[in-house]
């Protein structure tokens, strides 16, 4: 959502913080510019300005310093959970939690990204029970999970790996079938590279296609041991056992054209209607789940 710059009035005292972690002092709005860009001119009330005023952006004031006790602890847990987290940002288990998280839906959880790389975020944590079933309060036992002001559930990294490890025996099938066709898509890009549309189109080398791929190759096998053993092996024998359909119907459809060739219409149809699916949809849908 995008930043709505506050609306204030002369003579109120607002919490200005000059930049992300620096502590809010006491101000005091002196006037309100009509210019633009926005600007607020303000009075530094805390002894040590000696009465100092400056033009600032208005998006530098965060609270009435009436509420700035309860902002400013939750600025200090969300910090906390920031720092407990930041350091899993692009790496293969940052990657391979994000898929996890894809496949229950984007919408549900989420795993923060760029400053809150790896914080947990559940936007609606009775709807996420309500999907997978997940129990709510074991998410809060860490000691600096917390629930935001509004309902958000945030919790650290160590919360974050832990549920994603617990869903995703759960959506194996998507996360594998997900797993095989990005495999599949990064060995094509291996050996013809990969182009790039739009209003700038640009081309990527096989060369640096084959190391991107090399780089997923650690978050594929983290995914593919959070869903088990069992699932992986159950999801090779599905490929199998899809490619096998595949092969059968082709193998039927010839022999349905050698039949009408041969003037045997009659049972050429009447196997075309046993066959059902034609071996086109079998083959779209057999390269839908490879791309």
């Amino acid at each position: 959502m995008p930043y709505k710059a506050p609306t204030v009035q002369i003579g109120e005292e607002w919490a200005y913080r000059e930049k992300a972690r620096t502590p809010a002092v006491r101000i005091e709005i002196v006037r309100v510019g009509t210019a633009r860009p926005r600007r607020v001119r303000v009075r530094f009330l805390d002894e040590e300005f000696e009465g100092r005023e400056e033009w600032i952006p208005p998006n530098r004031l965060k609270v009435p310093w009436s509420d700035v006790t309860g902002w400013q602890a939750r600025e200090c847990r969300w910090e906390a959970v920031r720092d407990a987290s930041s350091h899993v940002a692009d790496t293969p288990e940052y990657w391979a939690v994000s898929a996890v998280f894809e496949a229950v839906g984007d919408d549900l959880l989420g795993d923060g990204y760029g400053a809150i790389a790896g914080v947990l975020i559940i936007p609606d944590p009775d709807a996420l029970v309500a999907k997978v079933g997940v129990e709510r309060d074991p998410l809060l036992d860490h000691p600096l999970a917390f629930v935001d002001d509004d309902g958000t559930l945030v919790a650290p990294w160590a919360v974050t790996l832990s549920l994603a490890q617990q869903l995703a025996p759960r959506f194996a099938e998507q996360i594998l079938d997900d797993v095989v066709r990005s495999e599949a898509r990064q060995a094509q890009e291996a050996i013809y590279g990969k182009d790039y549309g739009g209003r700038n189109p640009w081309y990527v080398s096989p060369e640096i296609c084959a190391e991107t791929a090399q780089k997923w190759q650690p978050s594929y096998a983290l995914l593919r041991e959070w869903c088990g053993a069992a699932a992986a092996d159950r999801h090779e024998e599905l490929l199998a056992l899809r490619a096998e359909i595949l092969r059968v119907g082709q193998v039927a459809e010839r022999a349905i054209r050698e039949l009408a060739a041969a003037g045997r219409d009659r049972v050429a149809k009447e196997l075309e209607r046993e066959l059902g699916v034609p071996v086109e949809t079998l083959r779209a849908s057999q390269e839908q789940r490879r791309f």
